[in-house]
């Protein structure tokens, strides 16, 4: 256990996994970095390994103010890239989803693409509280110089896109972490809900959790995200469900390693997010 207020805390008991200067690590990126003020007077922290031996910390906050939640960090940083266009209307409902994910190891890079309303003020208050948050400027060159902008400025071991208008459950980083290196996979696609003013409806991408291995990647991930065929036909508004790079985790070894960018809309117009996909599936495993 160990306590104190937001910089001075105190090790009673330390025979977990890792070397004591490494708690130090722990405290500024769960207290000083999220900007907590409340006065810290316990944190119970546990340490696991996961299937594939990674360490994985689970750490209960409690305070002057009550219970503050159960926070999840592991061994894999994600980098969550957010382009950013006239989006203050959703903005903080997006920022808020990401900051409040379970698992913490996160780094958020924002690009404003050259926003005529508030939205580079909002990233910016948000990147005062909060310094796993950073966000840039990079006028009115598309969403695809955005997205390429901050991916040159990536860091974690794993890539995210969030699109600045959406908002995600606050397990999806644990849960999507939690596959990728269950599976050993290349990357981990799920499902989502299309918000209306009037309605919400779920877009289906397989009817089950399905593990595809480097042959079915070609023949049924990669094909699909060209053209549907055959029984595939019967629901033709899933045909770009496929195509988007929200609702994915991408290894960015890959990315960085095969040299996969995002397509000048300048030239092609859109279908930006089909292309890179296009790319990136041609080397998952």
């Amino acid at each position: 256990y160990f306590h104190g207020n937001l910089y001075c805390f105190h090790v009673y008991q330390w025979n977990l996994y890792r070397k004591t200067a490494d708690l130090f690590f722990i405290v500024q990126l769960y207290f000083a970095s999220m900007g907590i003020r409340s006065y810290i007077y316990k944190a119970i922290c546990s340490v696991s390994k996961n299937s594939n031996g990674y360490i994985v910390w689970r750490i209960l906050l409690l305070s002057d103010g009550g219970f503050l939640g159960i926070y999840v960090v592991g061994e894999k940083m994600i980098s969550v890239v957010i382009p950013v266009y006239n989006s203050e209307k959703y903005l903080e409902k997006c920022l808020d989803s990401i900051l409040k994910q379970t698992y913490k190891d996160l780094e958020i890079i924002c690009v404003d693409d050259g926003s005529a309303d508030k939205s580079f003020n909002i990233l910016k208050k948000y990147a005062s509280k909060d310094n796993r948050l950073k966000c840039y400027k990079n006028d009115l060159k598309g969403v695809s110089a955005a997205r390429n902008y901050a991916l040159k400025r990536c860091s974690g071991d794993y890539v995210l896109f969030v699109d600045s208008d959406d908002w995600i459950d606050e397990t999806t980083c644990e849960v999507a972490l939690k596959t990728i290196e269950a599976e050993e996979a290349d990357s981990v696609i799920w499902p989502y809900i299309r918000e209306r003013t009037d309605e919400s409806r779920k877009k289906h991408i397989f009817d089950r959790d399905t593990v595809f291995d480097e042959e079915k990647v070609q023949n049924q991930i990669h094909r699909r995200m060209i053209g549907i065929l055959d029984e595939e036909l019967a629901q033709p508004e899933n045909a770009d469900a496929l195509c988007t790079v929200w609702g994915k985790l991408y290894r960015r070894e890959i990315i960085v390693n095969q040299n996969i960018t995002f397509y000048d809309l300048q030239k092609i117009g859109t279908y930006e997010d089909g292309l890179f996909n296009l790319e990136y599936f041609r080397y998952v495993k």
